[in-house]
């Protein structure tokens, strides 16, 4: 309908992804008791929805944009409900107590950075806690095929490799035939 109501002239076009985000933080403030949302609120408003603001400008916030900002609302949060299960509070907060809670939560590791930095450029927590973001998912070392065999025939309990007998079947299967 406001789709409509735009192309008529009636109402102003706006960024949608933005929109969504704005709400969305909106509702989901509104919903936090107040010791987070006194939190919350101004990383969402000030860093987050303004970052949002800029790109969407350049015509650069898509939806994906809009989830993925919305994953470090949410992981504000869940680290905020972490603190208070450990009953700490953002000043209380050591290198200690962020490195467990980024062990034991590997999929909110990075999307916890922008608030643990924002909190620390605000003084609300010390300044040099450190989360890195985590090593990259891909192997950074690939090993030669005979050095791959190598280690896989010494790591063999058995006197055959299972090497030999895998390759001997290759090389006779891919040997054509008299």
């Amino acid at each position: 309908m406001r789709g409509l109501l735009v192309t008529a002239g009636i109402l102003p076009p706006r960024d949608e992804n933005l929109a969504l985000l704005t709400n969305w933080v909106a509702r989901i403030v509104a919903e936090l008791p107040p010791r987070h949302a006194n939190l919350i609120r101004p990383f969402a408003e000030w860093h987050i929805i303004r970052d949002a603001r800029r790109r969407s400008s350049r015509g650069r916030y898509t939806y994906a944009a809009h989830k993925g900002d919305c994953g470090n609302v949410l992981a504000a949060i869940n680290f905020l409900n972490w603190l208070d299960t450990e009953h700490l509070s953002l000043s209380q907060l050591q290198q200690r107590h962020l490195d467990t809670w980024a062990i034991d939560r590997p999929a909110l590791r990075s999307r916890s950075i922008p608030f643990l930095r924002w909190s620390t450029a605000r003084r609300l927590c010390s300044p040099d806690l450190v989360i890195e973001h985590s090593a990259a998912q891909l192997p950074g070392h690939f090993q030669a095929e005979d050095e791959h065999r190598k280690s896989c025939c010494a790591a063999s309990t058995t006197p055959r490799c299972p090497w030999r007998s895998a390759s001997r079947l290759l090389s006779s299967a891919s040997t054509p035939s008299p």
